[in-house]
């Protein structure tokens, strides 16, 4: 069963096992002069007959300025849901927010909550602590939430911050996290060096998302991340998309890719998915065993590392790397093969070029359209994992 509640901009949605629905529009908006009404005592009894099978709750926001009536609505149906949700059922959360904020109980007065429940800390906490797969953008359970622990899914998107020792603590209370997305700045050096690496042993896929700001500071966001995190020895996807559209400068000087570095050398990263990253070039002559995918890669805006990020000890190991594609990539092809240290067995590229490719590798794929690994990758990773077959 799907539970819609909309009408301009707010949804909420809910899946709900063995149920004989199929479908349920329920109208949030207010018409003309009419008052938000629609969570009326029929509906109320609806919600609260499929509460307890409650599977999966997202919630989408609109802006704050659609009032405090319809706000009201959706805080007394969302805390209907959670007061006696199953937790033997209740596994996923996602919640989406063009304003920047938190999900706080009743009695909890901050000038930073947007979605105030009607329910106590407890009941709150209560409802949280079985939630697995946790989606958010935005809008965010407190800091302190049983919402973060146990997870094995956690994607943190937006642009609202976290300071370092938050999310070091949200990372550690779920040390089973196979999925981990991070889309929001990070506030950093408010702990010591010593207390930040998180073990996550079982971690598949990773990805980095920078939005609103410069590429140096997209990678410093990188260099920052890679250092707190240790993964374990299974095989690692990960996503590096530098996605700020008005912000694309020609980079002059290098800058480090030290953690960054350490972090492929400890990890066991079979895949990269890059998208507009000055360093894509770089990161693909290390040893990721598997398959390198860029994406809007411009050879313009790629850069060097400083001399002390140089391996003087001696190149990385020279192992073949099996795929290379490229998409939508302004790369001479001069210019990759000098740039890119090692053997490529496949190189597969979304755009017609024939010259020179048989000085690059000894098998050229052409293709009409663009390789599923990378369109599932542009238009599915960030809302469905499951596309990378997880």
């Amino acid at each position: 069963m799907s539970i819609v509640g909309s009408q301009r901009c707010s949804r909420i949605y809910l899946i709900v096992l063995n149920s004989i629905f199929t479908g349920l529009l329920i109208p949030r908006c207010s018409m003309g002069n009419k008052k938000y009404e629609w969570y009326s005592d029929s509906a109320r009894s609806l919600f609260e007959s499929v509460k307890g099978r409650m599977q999966s709750l997202q919630i989408s926001l609109a802006h704050l300025d659609y009032g405090p009536a319809a706000r009201g609505g959706q805080e007394r149906l969302v805390s209907a849901l959670l007061l006696n949700c199953n937790r033997d059922t209740f596994t996923r959360l996602v919640v989406s927010s063009p304003d920047c904020g938190f999900i706080t109980p009743s009695n909890r007065r901050s000038t930073h909550s947007i979605l105030r429940l009607d329910l106590t800390p407890e009941q709150l906490d209560n409802a949280f602590a079985s939630i697995r797969v946790l989606h958010l953008r935005n809008l965010f359970p407190e800091w302190t939430s049983t919402a973060y622990h146990n997870l094995v899914d956690l994607r943190l998107m937006g642009s609202c911050k976290i300071n370092e020792s938050v999310l070091v603590t949200i990372l550690k209370m779920s040390p089973c996290l196979r999925i981990f997305h991070l889309g929001i700045p990070i506030n950093r050096w408010d702990i010591p060096a010593m207390d930040s690496t998180v073990e996550l042993i079982d971690l598949e896929i990773l990805r980095v998302v920078g939005d609103g700001m410069s590429i140096p500071m997209f990678q410093e966001k990188v260099e920052h991340l890679l250092s707190l995190i240790s993964p374990g020895k299974k095989a690692l996807r990960l996503f590096l998309e530098y996605q700020t559209r008005w912000h694309l400068e020609v980079l002059r000087d290098p800058f480090p890719v030290k953690h960054t570095r350490a972090f492929i050398q400890r990890a066991n990263v079979v895949e990269l998915h890059a998208e507009r990253y000055p360093l894509a070039i770089v990161l693909a002559s290390w040893p990721i065993t598997r398959h390198v995918v860029l994406h809007q890669c411009n050879m313009r805006n790629m850069t060097t590392l400083p001399d002390n990020d140089i391996n003087h000890d001696g190149p990385f190991p020279q192992s073949p790397l099996k795929t290379l594609y490229l998409s939508n990539c302004s790369i001479p092809l001069d210019d990759l093969r000098s740039s890119l240290q090692r053997p490529v067995e496949r190189l597969v590229l979304g755009e017609q070029i024939i010259t020179e490719l048989s000085a690059v590798c000894p098998m050229v794929v052409f293709v009409d359209e663009m390789p599923v690994c990378v369109s599932s990758w542009i238009n599915g990773v960030a809302k469905d994992f499951s596309v990378l077959g997880v």
